[in-house]
């Protein structure tokens, strides 16, 4: 099957399933990546009607497969290098850098790792529950360690800043998209 899939452009959802379970991707988390990847091609085809030029198929492939290897340890870089090995380096990059990557703060350089970075930060489980329920959710998961909570406390500030601004440029909530 991956060398079906390097001769295609982007992987199919159904691809993506199929990688999932190879995985052996729990359920739970497998429904988590469908909501993440709903969320991400949302607000990307949002973007897109005003102005940007994201690449939705890199977006929901992303979304889907972000948590792809979450029962490994360091599972941002095994499954980066499980899709790098498939020839697919725009999903592998997403992938490795979903945990730890701080977005662009200008509308005109978002990019998707951005958006399904966002769209992860506003999902819990397998529910889009917006940016400040997830983020009390992981602020209290790092309550005893005081520089992860800086770090997540930053990063919260730089998203909320973010989400403004997306919202100013599409003309509506997230919140409201995702009804």
């Amino acid at each position: 099957m991956y060398n079906e899939i390097m001769d295609s452009k982007r992987l199919s959802r159904e691809e993506c399933l199929h990688i999932l379970a190879q995985q052996g991707t729990p359920d739970h988390v497998i429904r988590h990546c469908l909501c993440v990847e709903k969320v991400a091609v949302v607000l990307a085809r949002a973007l897109n009607n005003h102005g940007l030029h994201l690449d939705v198929e890199l977006v929901q492939v992303g979304g889907l497969l972000h948590d792809m290897c979450r029962v490994q340890p360091e599972h941002w870089n095994k499954g980066a290098d499980l899709l790098e090995e498939m020839g697919l380096p725009e999903e592998a990059h997403i992938v490795r850098h979903h945990m730890t990557h701080t977005p662009n703060m200008k509308m005109e350089q978002l990019t998707e790792l951005d958006i399904v970075c966002l769209a992860d930060r506003m999902t819990m489980e397998d529910e889009f529950v917006g940016l400040e329920r997830r983020m009390d959710y992981v602020i209290h998961k790092a309550q005893s360690n005081p520089t992860t909570l800086l770090i997540i406390l930053a990063k919260k500030a730089l998203t909320k800043d973010l989400i403004q601004d997306i919202e100013a440029k599409i003309g509506t909530t997230i919140e409201s998209l995702m009804e």
